[in-house]
């Protein structure tokens, strides 16, 4: 019989990597970037309003991820993203770090506070205690970002 850790894994398999290469400059896009910009704001993501460089980061970190969410969505509805939350991930070298993917802004702020206003379906990834297998975390939009 499986444990219940079976079982979390088995229903986020269904998944990909996170892709940072999608772009787009429609208009229905950029109004959703600024109002989702805006609810993380008001939410408490920052005490204060970034300088116009970080808020432009943030921007294109929110683009990339729902333009990412939005293309698995339209695949498989089921479909999960996986993305790393380990910190060293989004260094120089690191596949993260092409598109200038900030942990801080990606993970902490904006995936995290996706998480917490409802936005995003997801689940922690872990690695089993002989370091054999595991898988990383994991995250889906729910019906309110979707529609």
């Amino acid at each position: 019989m499986g444990t219940d850790r079976d079982c979390v894994k088995n229903k986020y398999e269904n998944s990909r990597p996170i892709d940072f290469n999608w772009d787009s400059e429609h208009p229905n896009v950029k109004n959703l970037v600024l109002a989702l910009q805006e609810e993380l704001f008001d939410s408490g993501m920052y005490e204060r309003m970034p300088n116009s460089k970080v808020l432009q980061r943030i921007r294109n970190h929110i683009k990339y991820l729902i333009l990412d969410l939005f293309l698995a969505y339209c695949a498989d509805e089921e479909m999960y993203l996986g993305y790393s939350r380990t910190r060293d991930r989004y260094n120089q070298d690191e596949r993260y770090n092409y598109q200038c993917i900030s942990y801080s802004i990606f993970v902490r702020r904006i995936v995290d506070g996706l998480l917490e206003l409802n936005y995003l379906d997801g689940a922690l990834g872990f690695r089993n205690v002989d370091n054999s297998n595991g898988f990383q975390s994991r995250m889906r939009p729910t019906k309110r970002l979707i529609n």
